[in-house]
């Protein structure tokens, strides 16, 4: 038996809305199908799915009807008491997978054509257990997650860093960025997670953080990183040739040049 869930999705970025109708088409191979909601669409939104930090977040919930019965998933800080779901970012989009099909596979059997019974106990945050009890078809999930989302990690950036290289590796469809303080960490996270980029900042606080030797350190592990770069202050042809030792695909300069980093992250 199928279904078919609508979504009314409000705000997101580009890259974030490419991906979010990457796992609608995708699932389409599934019993339970989600859909991007339109008003012309045939039933009501059973979920809204809400970016925090657009614009259209304050006018939505400024124009919410009375009777509006869907469930609501939240991206951001200062989230409605009645959110079923909040996320924060970097969003992981299987993690909003997970919690869109324990809501709704549950309810697969007893929906009626209008969604009606399922969104009224979607609605409910306070209503947990289908989310521990449900098959939210893990095989499924684990053989599309790399058309979802790609990972990178940054090592040793400041607040100010980190924002311009996650709004870059956005633009190249990698959505999840995880950060490491040390060498420690670094490679700590290496041997648990397959990234696709790793960029290390040689900048301060950290200035004892021995860069080529954890390039080095990388490439002992398996498997390899696809593209690693180190950004430095001051690019000089020392640093072109450590580089070279270490492994490492490309230096940069700080602040990168945009054309240089984007070519870079092509490769990704």
């Amino acid at each position: 038996m199928y279904q078919r869930v609508f979504v009314h999705v409000v705000g997101f970025n580009d890259v974030e809305r490419h991906a979010l109708n990457t796992l609608f088409r995708l699932s389409s191979e599934r019993p339970t199908q989600y859909a991007l909601w339109l008003p012309e669409a045939p039933e009501p939104a059973r979920l809204t799915l809400v970016d925090g930090r657009s614009d259209g977040a304050s006018d939505w919930m400024a124009l919410i009807p009375d009777g509006h019965q869907g469930a609501l998933f939240w991206v951001g800080p200062v989230a409605p008491a009645h959110a079923a779901k909040v996320f924060e970012r970097p969003l992981l989009w299987p993690q909003v997978l997970r919690a869109m099909d324990a809501l709704f596979i549950a309810d697969k059997g007893d929906a009626k054509p209008d969604g009606t019974s399922a969104a009224k106990r979607a609605a409910k945050p306070q209503d947990t257990a289908a989310e521990t009890d449900v098959d939210v078809d893990l095989e499924w999930l684990t053989a599309h997650v790399p058309l979802i989302g790609k990972r990178a990690l940054l090592v040793n950036a400041d607040a100010d860093s980190r924002e311009y290289f996650r709004a870059k590796l956005a633009t190249v469809q990698v959505h999840i960025l995880d950060e490491a303080l040390n060498n420690e960490q670094a490679l700590a996270l290496l041997r648990n997670q397959t990234y696709d980029a790793v960029l290390i900042d040689t900048a301060p606080p950290n200035k004892e953080l021995k860069v080529w030797k954890l390039a080095s350190d990388m490439q002992q592990i398996k498997p390899q990183v696809r593209v690693l770069m180190v950004v430095v202050k001051k690019r000089n042809a020392w640093h072109k040739l450590r580089a070279w030792f270490a492994g490492v695909q490309a230096v940069l300069p700080t602040p990168p040049h945009p054309a240089e980093l984007q070519a870079l992250l092509e490769k990704i």
